[in-house]
């Protein structure tokens, strides 16, 4: 091309010049040529930088790691989680906590912290200890992480842990009150000391009759012979 007619006469445009005027062509305006380019159709934004390869960096998607602190809540205990939210490109957002209770949310349980890394999230009883939870009762713990990063190319707006947290109430009933409302064996032992008590007096009755039958007149042999002479 001739340089009188090149727009580009110090830039080698064959690679990429539909339109013959001797610049390499970009068509998205991002600044990487059309044949380098990987994202063809990238609108240019000075918050959002572009790579090498004519794309937006791809989002990190936060992770949510989650250490429930009591698995089993005594009725007096509190329910603690420590969650540490892990973005590597650096993103913020919100955390948001909250329980259920046998499937029923709770609105007062709500909580919200700013930002990635480490937070500890408690209730207490009197947030938690809904007059329905009982002995074997699941507390789900419902956590949310809502990203800041408004990039064309964030995957994800709001994550959730991989796993149910999910913490079980403890409340067994007292040992008196088991063994009250629990199968009495009172009666059984009461007909088993009455079957003794029987057996007891038969034998005695018994023994009795057998030792009455047995006594005999001394004088019997004796006298016998004379009362049959008479």
């Amino acid at each position: 091309m001739d340089d009188v007619v090149d727009a580009c006469p110090d830039e080698d445009a064959r690679p990429a010049d539909a339109d013959a005027d001797g610049c390499l062509d970009d068509h998205d305006g991002d600044g990487v040529s059309d044949h380098l380019d990987a994202c063809l159709d990238t609108v240019p934004d000075a918050a959002w930088p572009i790579n090498p390869d004519g794309c937006r960096p791809e989002d990190a998607v936060p992770v949510l790691e989650v250490v429930l602190v009591r698995p089993e809540v005594r009725p007096d205990q509190e329910v603690e989680v420590v969650v540490d939210v892990w973005d590597d490109d650096g993103d913020e957002g919100r955390l948001s906590a909250s329980l259920v209770v046998d499937g029923v949310p709770l609105p007062a349980s709500l909580q919200h912290m700013d930002g990635a890394g480490p937070h500890r999230v408690v209730w207490n009883a009197s947030i938690w200890a809904t007059p329905w939870a009982a002995n074997g009762s699941f507390i789900d713990v419902i956590l949310t992480f809502e990203t800041s990063n408004a990039s064309p190319e964030a995957t994800a707006e709001i994550v959730m842990p991989n796993q149910t947290i999910r913490a079980v109430v403890f409340d067994p009933p007292d040992v008196e009150v088991a063994a009250e409302t629990g199968p009495s064996l009172r009666p059984v032992a009461n007909a088993a000391l009455l079957v003794l008590l029987i057996v007891v007096l038969l034998r005695v009755r018994g023994g009795h009759e057998r030792k009455t039958e047995g006594l005999r007149d001394p004088f019997l042999e004796t006298s016998r012979p004379d009362f049959e002479a008479e």
